[in-house]
């Protein structure tokens, strides 16, 4: 739900790889940590690299564990302005099971559910809307060495199938997911190598057209990402064994202030400056 660049940084959604490695938001220790309650994004117009305006696109209220309770997105020209508010429940050992979001404006319920095994993984997430219409099912499988190996997936009455399997190098990092389709057909695969030394990770899209490069992030010290650099959009669909890209060359910069919390988000297109964002904090 939750997106930074709203316009055009849009990071590839893998199960497993886009959650942990090319997140450009804050994570949600760092709100907890820092107590804050309040983060508000601003908009800044530019000419000739001087600002000359601001409007606030989008603001987060937190909870004390850090979760976002309230989302909402100001109104513009071209759309209206849209509030979520999420509500949460945890198990004694603070696991969420469960997570309800609703758009009041748009009369939008949705429900997340989740169970876990006795060693804290999860293994089963139910996604459904109010009158249960809608319903999504993800069961993840872990190997001997606890580590997540295939993601199933059911879809209202469709059959349940196997989506993903997730593949480790001998360091035991997650190296390689291959994608399949309702057929088992192996359709794209994504790989990522990490180079420790220069602190710099890059994700690869391998299908029947090659093995490309789509993303590449530079981090800092404290593995938070300082510069992504984005070779391809996303995907134009996902069922085929040919996947269509729109090509651009896009950089997306980030600065933090001291307390590791993002301040300042700058997106190049093609060299060219498109998008200004800084963040504003209150806290409890």
């Amino acid at each position: 739900m939750r997106f930074l660049i709203l316009f055009i940084f849009s990071c590839t959604n893998i199960y497993g790889i886009s959650q942990s490695l090319f997140n450009g938001e804050n994570k949600k220790e760092i709100i907890r940590g820092n107590k804050i309650t309040k983060e508000r994004i601003y908009n800044y117009a530019f000419h000739r690299d001087q600002i000359i305006d601001s409007t606030i696109a989008v603001s987060y209220t937190y909870d004390m564990n850090g979760d976002i309770t309230e989302e909402k997105d100001e109104k513009t020209k071209n759309t209206r302005e849209t509030i979520i508010k999420n509500a949460y429940w945890y198990n004694s050992k603070n696991r969420l099971i469960k997570q309800i979001s609703e758009v009041p404006t748009a009369a939008m319920v949705s429900v997340y559910e989740y169970e876990y095994d006795s060693l804290g993984n999860e293994i089963t997430k139910y996604d459904y809307n109010k009158d249960t219409t809608r319903l999504t099912i993800e069961q993840k499988v872990y190997n001997d060495k606890n580590q997540l190996a295939e993601l199933w997936i059911k879809i209202d009455a469709s059959e349940l199938y196997n989506s993903r399997r997730y593949f480790y190098n001998e360091n035991g990092e997650l190296s390689r997911i291959d994608c399949y389709n309702r057929k088992g057909q192996n359709i794209y695969s994504y790989s990522y190598e990490d180079d420790k030394l220069s602190r710099k990770k890059t994700l690869f899209l391998e299908n029947e057209d090659g093995k490309k490069v789509q993303v590449v992030c530079e981090y800092n010290p404290d593995n938070l990402p300082v510069k992504i650099y984005n070779t391809t959009n996303r995907l134009v669909d996902l069922n085929s064994t040919s996947q269509t890209f729109d090509n651009f060359d896009q950089v997306t910069e980030y600065t933090y202030n001291q307390d590791n919390t993002i301040f300042q988000v700058i997106v190049y297109l093609n060299g060219k400056k498109v998008k200004l964002q800084r963040h504003y904090y209150f806290k409890f």
